[in-house]
């Protein structure tokens, strides 16, 4: 089996449609819910995620994550992305770098979910779930 490529972001008119499908599924949870594309920039970013981070959606859409949550360029965790973004699913238990509380991180995970059409990855949906409720 070959190894999903990933498009341009803005390249394939399939991402809005499935960015929209995530945030259906996620409307009903009590998850935060993060999407960002191949150049890790973000393109989803619902009201549980605003309220775990602090950050209001109009600020962090089309906003580069990596500038938003600077934590994320650890090696461990840029590694995750990475792995995402080729078409890996994964969890980091015990584990948020976009809490606004970074106490709190162990006792979220965050699961990356890739969000793809044929093979392609087109960016990857991140979950962030209280491990306690």
């Amino acid at each position: 089996m070959s190894a999903p490529s990933l498009r341009a972001p803005d390249a394939d008119p399939r991402l809005p449609a499935l960015i929209e499908l995530a945030r259906d599924l996620f409307a009903q949870r009590y998850d935060g819910l993060f999407v960002f594309d191949g150049s890790l920039t973000v393109r989803e970013w619902n009201r549980r995620i605003e309220e775990l981070s602090g950050r209001a959606r109009h600020n962090v859409i089309g906003r580069p994550l990596l500038e938003l949550f600077p934590r994320l360029r650890d090696e461990a965790r840029a590694q995750a992305l990475r792995d995402a973004l080729q078409g890996r699913s994964l969890q980091l238990k015990s584990e948020c770098c976009v809490l606004a509380d970074p106490e709190l991180a162990a006792s979220f995970d965050t699961h990356f979910l890739p969000l793809m059409r044929d093979g392609t990855v087109l960016a990857v949906a991140a979950v962030v779930r209280d491990r306690i409720s």
